[in-house]
């Protein structure tokens, strides 16, 4: 489809780099001259927060306030056309100046290539959204600090910069978000480097003249190779803050001092490099003496007057999922601080997969809520804890959900839903949200709100000495995992773009069939004495299991390096690796329990005992470590 693009000359060459780039991906050849077009398509500076697309007879018109609605225009022109509309009228309320995404390249190892990151801002473009984060604690490279990120992957300032470039033609703002306070582990490990800016584990020494030079480094180095003078600098869930070598140097000091001294030093950094701060807002909402996030919804005067004039705070929650109130009263309460900017979040950082009803459910309220306070500014979020297992091409369904949230009045139904994203991702809805069912049973939408993640438990836990097995017992979780392999094997069949997600999903479920129920299928065979079934799993079942897995690792490493940069896959060889070499110990000590050689099957002596002293499937844990084994081994 040829497509003739006209308006003034100015307007049509600030888009002209962007249509260009979007225009093999979306199945059209543009044109910016009078030649034999199938289409025009007339562009034009609209109302304020409008957005209006119409068509008729071959002639098109876009008319849009900012340049990343003219890009989510053509996307709804380009869909209702290749869905063979032939009389479009589409007018659009934009409800948000900021309309973002984060993306956490660091918390998982999981540094998103160049080319995904490329494709993913094309999406974006689509979608409507006009802000790009990329969360960086240790990903990205600083002169100054050789072992900042050292043997970890990040992204160089050129990476940056093309990122930078590829995203401003499409209107979209690409923003640096780092920390300056806590969420530094990964750095501060190296105590012989780092160890007089150290307070304790995650957070900087507040007040130590060393401590905002290593700072200085950071912002300058973060902010170098974009356009904006908008700035991210984190601080949030600073557990522990003056508690260690702060509170031996200098005594106990409160939070609220803590802060307003930290923040202090580093809104002059900020102000002499002629910055526009944000920063995460939880620190000043969490009670004394305590670590839950906006746990005190009685503000204190000494928290408010911490937060130094010229800085936005961001209120992040993703976890009220049944109303608007509690987003309701947390604005109200951000709103003594300056206007507040809100970050919802896709909750794709537990498992292998994305927990949907959550993830509507939560931003659903809190849109809702800021559409009702008259909140401008938002952002989601896609957090990549724990070593970025869920992999992040899964997330593109909720990014599609919340930009719809920004282009009306209420929440998108799910066929407008559907249509959006089967149109700019080129992937099948409903494979996306079938994904759930790695880690739910139930349709029931309120089963689903809670949280639970037996994909990672059930893959990582030792199939000797099972963990989780009692929490499991009756449960039929092989003959759901056997259902939804069948599923997943047809859907990485059927030709779309992202089918090495789906073939690393089906071979979630189909080891998941063999190994969710394995601790204790072994555990009652030899409590029965059983051992015609003992041997038949020996001989049998865990050398299939060990090829269910291989074959697994196998999909999920195509998967890793088609989406992120490699380094930070090692975390994954060590996991399948451990589980593999384990099924090899359990085929030999069965077999040496069946000769008569070993007396006993120690593992299997053991009490199955609930998990933690909780008697429920219900079950959720992000730590490999305390999945896999019983002490601290990692």
């Amino acid at each position: 489809m040829k497509i003739l693009f006209l308006g003034t000359v100015l307007l049509t060459e600030e888009l002209a780099s962007g249509i260009e780039l979007l225009a093999p991906h979306y199945g059209f050849t543009p044109m910016f001259q009078d030649e034999n077009a199938d289409i025009t398509v007339t562009v034009c500076r609209g109302e304020k927060d409008k957005l209006r697309v119409n068509f008729a007879d071959g002639k098109a018109e876009i008319a849009f306030d900012k340049k990343n609605h003219f890009f989510r225009g053509l996307g709804l022109l380009l869909q209702k056309l290749q869905a063979g509309s032939t009389a479009i009228d589409i007018c659009e309320n934009v409800q948000f100046n900021m309309c973002g995404a984060l993306f956490d390249v660091s918390q998982g190892s999981g540094v998103i290539n160049i080319p995904t990151m490329q494709r993913f801002i094309r999406n974006m473009a689509l979608m409507g959204i006009n802000t790009l984060m990329l969360y960086c604690e240790d990903s990205f490279d600083v002169p100054e600090e050789p072992y900042f990120g050292y043997m970890r992957s990040r992204y160089s300032e050129a990476d940056m910069r093309t990122l930078d470039d590829y995203a401003a033609r499409f209107g979209i703002e690409m923003i640096p978000c780092i920390q300056t306070l806590g969420h530094l582990s990964e750095v501060l490990k190296w105590s012989n480097v780092y160890g007089d800016i150290t307070d304790v584990r995650a957070n900087l020494l507040v007040g130590e003249e060393k401590t905002y030079e290593f700072v200085r480094h950071l912002i300058e180095a973060a902010t170098k190779p974009f356009r904006t003078k908008r700035i991210h600098i984190g601080m949030d869930e600073a557990f522990m803050l003056g508690q260690g070598k702060y509170l031996n140097k200098n005594g106990f000091k409160s939070i609220d001092e803590l802060m307003r001294e930290h923040l202090s030093h580093v809104m002059e950094i900020v102000r002499e490099l002629g910055l526009e701060p944000m920063m995460w807002s939880d620190m000043f909402f969490t009670a004394p003496g305590t670590a839950q996030m906006y746990g005190d919804a009685n503000l204190r005067q000494e928290s408010i007057e911490a937060v130094p004039k010229g800085i936005r705070l961001v209120f992040w929650d993703y976890y009220h999922v049944r109303s608007d109130q509690f987003y309701l009263d947390y604005i109200d309460l951000h709103r003594n601080f300056c206007e507040p900017i809100f970050a919802a979040g896709i909750s794709s950082y537990e498992s292998y997969s994305v927990n949907w009803a959550r993830t509507f459910n939560a931003t659903s309220h809190g849109l809702s809520a800021c559409r009702k306070k008259g909140v401008r500014d938002v952002f989601t979020t896609v957090w990549g804890d724990c070593d970025a297992e869920c992999n992040v091409n899964f997330t593109l369904l909720g990014l599609a959900h919340f930009a719809e949230n920004g282009f009306g009045n209420s929440e998108p139904s799910r066929e407008t839903l559907r249509e959006r994203f089967e149109f700019i991702c080129h992937a099948k809805y409903d494979d996306f949200m079938m994904v759930r069912h790695l880690d739910h049973l139930k349709e029931d939408e309120d089963d689903q709100l809670e949280y639970t993640n037996p994909s990672k438990v059930l893959m990582y836990q030792d199939v000797l000495c099972g963990l989780y097995d009692k929490n499991i017992e009756g449960i039929p979780y092989d003959k759901h995992y056997e259902k939804w392999a069948a599923y997943f094997n047809e859907a990485r069949k059927r030709g779309e773009m992202l089918d090495y997600i789906m073939d690393f999903t089906y071979h979630a479920c189909h080891t998941l069939a063999l190994k969710a129920t394995m601790g204790l299928r072994i555990t009652a065979a030899y409590k029965a004495n059983d051992r015609a079934e003992l041997e038949r799993i020996m001989k049998n079942d865990l050398p299939e299991l060990k090829c269910r897995m291989t074959a697994l690792r196998d999909s999920h490493r195509i998967a890793w390096f088609k989406t992120y940069k490699p380094l930070g896959w090692e975390t994954f060889d060590a996991r399948y690796g451990a589980a593999i070499s384990r099924f090899d110990s359990a085929i030999i000590e069965i077999g040496m329990y069946l000769n008569g050689e070993l007396e006993t099957i120690a593992e299997l002596e053991e009490p199955r005992l609930p998990y933690d002293g909780k008697d429920s499937p219900q079950f959720l844990n992000l730590a490999y470590s305390r999945i896999a084994f019983s002490h601290n081994l990692f």
